[in-house]
């Protein structure tokens, strides 16, 4: 909900959250759970993760992502940028 703050001052005491599926919420905290992730959270249904001693950008994960695989995948520089929203997608389907 991009208008959350301008709602909250508007209507004192009112509280939003977002639903997020249990799927989401699993995978967040398998991310929160692995050792290479320093943060995760969900925003505007996707979940995105800061990476222990990255460049602190942060990677979008999906439910079916191979956490273990992405996180090496965009260690190693595989990975497809796009500095205009500043996050970078790594795939699962990306070449060695």
């Amino acid at each position: 909900m991009r208008k959350r703050k301008a709602f909250r001052e508007t209507v004192k005491g009112a509280k939003l959250s977002d639903d997020v599926t249990k799927e989401n919420g699993d995978l967040i905290r398998k991310l929160l759970a692995h050792e290479g992730v320093d943060e995760a959270w969900y925003f505007n249904c996707n979940i995105y993760a800061k990476l222990k001693g990255g460049d602190g950008r942060r990677v979008k994960f999906d439910i079916d992502s191979d956490i273990e695989k992405k996180i090496k995948k965009r260690r190693s520089g595989s990975r497809k940028s796009d500095p205009s929203r500043g996050y970078e997608t790594v795939t699962d389907s990306d070449s060695d």
